[in-house]
């Protein structure tokens, strides 16, 4: 596993699995940069991964690292309250031209 890791947990490709990778993959390029590794995992195939990481609603992503483990459950198209609720901070947000200093 990396220095930054994400994990993101759904199911299948059902709509919201569909709206919740687009969304994080799309927070991952415009925020986060190449810092970040983002692995997706679907728990009907992968189940002993979302029981270990106590995944009980999906969507779900996970701040696999650095500690403390963070998580947030639930509509991921709000950028500023995911990264609020995996308590990402500024220092890791890559910054665009268009974005204020």
């Amino acid at each position: 596993m990396g220095d930054k890791t994400l994990r993101l947990y759904v199911v299948g490709r059902t709509p919201s699995a569909v709206t919740a990778m687009g969304s994080t993959r799309l927070l991952c390029e415009e925020r986060l940069g190449n810092a970040w590794v983002l692995e997706v995992i679907d728990v009907l195939q992968r189940p002993d991964l979302a029981e270990a990481d106590h995944i009980s609603a999906v969507p779900a992503l996970v701040r696999k690292s650095p500690r403390p483990v963070r998580r947030v459950v639930g509509d991921l198209s709000d950028h500023e309250r995911v990264l609020l609720g995996l308590e990402i901070g500024s220092a890791d947000i890559v910054r665009t031209e268009a974005d204020p200093a």
